[in-house]
C-alpha cells in the first residue's frame, strides 16, 4: 500500500500488478481530489487507520493506470484497462481513428468500438467551409474524445485541447488531424495505455528514437499510426522505417523484461544514429506529444 499525494492511497502499485475483479485497488480520504476512469468502481465508505473515507475496487481484469491530467493543476487520474475486449470511449481519450463514411458535414469515424464517432468537418484548428481537410474513406486521423454518454453518439475533434496551443492544421504542426502516409497497427488496450504514459518503464519508443527518425500516434483505442521518416538518397527508406519500427512496437508489447524489449530493437536496429519522433498521448500538451521521447537528433 502506498500513499498518494490529494487524499489518494494505492492498495496496488501501478503498472506493476494485475488487478483482478472486486479487488480494492484505491483508498480516497474525504478530502481526496482525483479523476476516475473505467474500470474502477466505488465500493463503499471504509475506515482504514483512523481515516474514513471511500474503496474503490477493479471491475476488470488488468495493471492499474495512473496518469497526469489534460491540463496544469489537473488532479491524477486512473483507471483499469483490461487487455483484451472492444474499446470504450472515453472522453479526453487520444484515439487514431479510420474514416468510414463521407457525410456532407462530418465524417464517421471507426475507432473500433461497437458504434462509429462523428467528426465534425470543421471540427479542426483553423478549418473553414473554403479551408478544410478533404478526407476520404479509409483515411486515418488522430483526434480526441468530446462526448461519450452511455447510450449516445460519441463525438470527436481535432482542435487543440487544454493548454495546447492551437495551430492550423495548414501547417501540419497540430497536434490532432490528418495522419497522412504510414501504417496503423493494433496492440492490447492496456499496452496502448502505457505507451501514452510517461511510465519510466516504457522504453520501447525512446529506445527507437536514438536509433531511427520516425513520428508516431499513439491512439487509447489500441491503434497506433507509425511513418518513418522519408530520406532524400532512398525513396524506399520511408516504407522500410514505416514497417520496422511499426513491428517492433507492436511486437514488443508481448516483451516481459526491459532487456527483453532492449533485445527487440537491437534486433531490428543494431546500429545507433540520430533520431527524432513524435509520440501522441492522452493529455499530453503540444510540445509533449509532438516532441515527447525525442531527443536522440539534439533539438533540445
Amino acid at each position: 500500500m502506498t500513499s498518494a499525494a490529494n487524499g489518494v492511497t494505492e492498495l496496488v502499485a501501478p503498472s506493476s500488478v494485475v488487478c483482478l475483479p472486486g479487488e480494492p485497488v484505491l483508498f480516497l480520504a474525504n478530502n481526496a481530489v482525483v479523476a476516475i476512469g473505467r474500470g474502477i468502481a466505488r465500493l463503499g465508505t471504509r475506515t482504514i487507520d483512523g481515516v474514513s473515507g471511500e474503496v474503490l475496487v477493479a471491475t476488470v481484469c488488468g495493471p492499474l493506470t495512473r496518469r497526469k491530467g489534460n491540463f496544469p493543476g489537473a488532479p491524477w487520474s486512473y483507471s483499469i484497462e483490461a487487455a483484451g475486449g472492444r474499446y470504450l470511449p472515453c472522453v479526453g481519450d487520444a484515439v487514431v481513428g479510420t474514416v468510414v463514411r463521407v457525410l456532407p458535414l462530418s465524417y464517421q469515424i471507426s475507432l473500433g468500438g461497437a458504434h462509429p464517432a462523428t467528426l465534425d468537418a470543421l471540427a479542426f484548428d483553423g478549418a473553414t467551409k473554403a479551408s478544410r481537410p478533404r478526407l476520404k474513406m479509409g483515411d486515418h486521423v488522430y483526434c480526441h474524445v468530446v462526448t461519450a454518454a452511455k447510450d449516445a453518439d460519441v463525438d470527436v475533434s481535432c482542435c487543440a485541447v487544454g493548454d495546447m496551443e492551437a495551430k492550423e492544421w495548414t501547417t501540419g504542426e497540430s497536434v490532432f488531424g490528418p495522419l497522412h502516409h504510414g501504417c496503423v497497427v493494433r496492440v492490447g488496450l492496456s499496452y496502448a495505455r502505457k505507451l501514452q504514459s510517461s511510465d519510466s518503464s516504457n522504453i520501447v519508443l525512446s529506445l527507437l528514437g536514438e536509433r531511427v527518425p520516425f513520428e508516431i500516434a499513439v491512439g487509447a483505442n489500441g491503434r497506433v499510426w507509425v511513418r518513418g521518416a522519408p530520406s532524400g538518397a532512398d525513396a524506399s527508406l520511408e516504407q522500410t522505417r514505416t514497417i520496422a519500427v511499426a513491428a517492433c512496437v507492436a511486437e514488443s508489447q508481448h516483451d516481459v523484461t526491459s532487456l527483453d524489449v532492449r533485445a527487440r530493437v537491437e534486433s531490428y536496429f543494431p546500429a545507433v544514429g540520430g533520431a527524432h519522433h513524435r509520440v501522441g498521448g492522452a493529455g499530453a500538451t503540444e510540445s509533449g506529444t509532438k516532441n515527447a521521447l525525442s531527443s536522440a537528433d539534439n533539438e533540445e
